[in-house]
């Protein structure tokens, strides 16, 4: 009776442990996937903030040059 029982504990924790161990690789690599993603969004909003600093020093000399003028 306890060896039945022990047998059919043995062969649910088996594949339960292989899934577990599964979920954890996978949970690695969509948190470095992620990481990667939220660097990628960041450096892309500096360029565009850059983007629209250079836009409005533009506007400014411009305008500027249209008060000279």
């Amino acid at each position: 009776d306890n060896q039945a029982l022990r047998t059919c504990l043995q062969d649910v924790l088996f594949p339960l442990a292989r899934a577990a161990n599964a979920m954890q690789k996978s949970t690695k690599k969509d948190k470095r996937t992620l990481e990667s993603n939220a660097k990628r969004a960041y450096k892309e909003l500096k360029e565009f903030e850059a983007a629209g600093r250079n836009a409005e020093a533009v506007k400014r000399g411009t305008r500027n040059l249209g008060q000279v003028l």
